[in-house]
């Protein structure tokens, strides 16, 4: 049964010889009434705090959920940040790779052709080379030729000049020895000179003289 403090106030009991005192009574009815006031408006201020707790309460859970939305929201763009990145970094390494392999092929290509250039150069001056030398041998042993022959020309001419020497009567053998001497002479200073002119070429050519070989030969063994 639900009473109000004015109902409280208000009531009467009805009396009897034995009962309890009146004013008594109605005053402890108005101590109760006032308290049952107070708890009243008691709890109407608790309602008003509980109903404004429940608006906030309501208000915060709003901005848990619309936080817990922006959260996961946050979250899927860094995922879907995070595979993009990945995905990018991925095609960054694949086009390094093939830029990579790319300057590599250049390069062994270059180099190739770099070391077959070479070669062939290399090929090229020696077949000059060996050509060359070959020249220079037949030169060195047609200069060779031509010193033996020009000795042996020397050679006979001395010996012919001796042998008419010794024919040679002996009132004019003074004035015939002494006009051939020097012819011999002169022959001999002509072909020294032309052997001197011989030598010098041979060292111009890079080739040693008979002579030379057998010394280098002799110093060698």
């Amino acid at each position: 049964m639900k009473v109000t403090p004015l109902e409280i106030k208000q009531k009467i009991f009805s009396g009897s010889r034995k009962g309890y005192d009146k004013e008594e009574v109605s005053g402890f009815l108005l101590v109760i009434a006032d308290e049952f006031e107070k708890l009243i408006d008691q709890s109407k201020e608790a309602q008003i705090r509980v109903s404004y707790l429940e608006k906030e309460i309501a208000k915060l859970k709003e901005v848990e959920n619309s936080l817990f939305k922006t959260l996961q929201t946050a979250e899927e763009t860094s995922s879907n940040m995070v595979e993009q990145a990945r995905k990018n970094a991925e095609i960054k390494v694949k086009d390094a790779q093939l830029k990579a392999e790319v300057i590599l092929n250049d390069a062994r290509t270059q180099a190739k052709a770099i070391v077959q250039k070479s070669q062939l150069r290399a090929r090229n001056i020696l077949s000059e080379t060996i050509d060359e030398l070959r020249i220079k041998e037949k030169d060195y042993h047609l200069l060779e030729t031509y010193r033996e022959n020009l000795l042996m020309s020397v050679r006979g001419f001395i010996s012919d000049t001796l042998e008419k020497i010794e024919r040679l009567d002996t009132k004019d053998t003074q004035d015939y020895f002494a006009e051939k001497i020097y012819q011999v002479r002169e022959l001999i200073a002509e072909k020294e000179e032309s052997i001197t002119n011989f030598q010098e070429g041979e060292s111009d050519t890079g080739f040693n003289t008979v002579e030379d070989n057998a010394d280098s030969n002799g110093t060698a063994n």
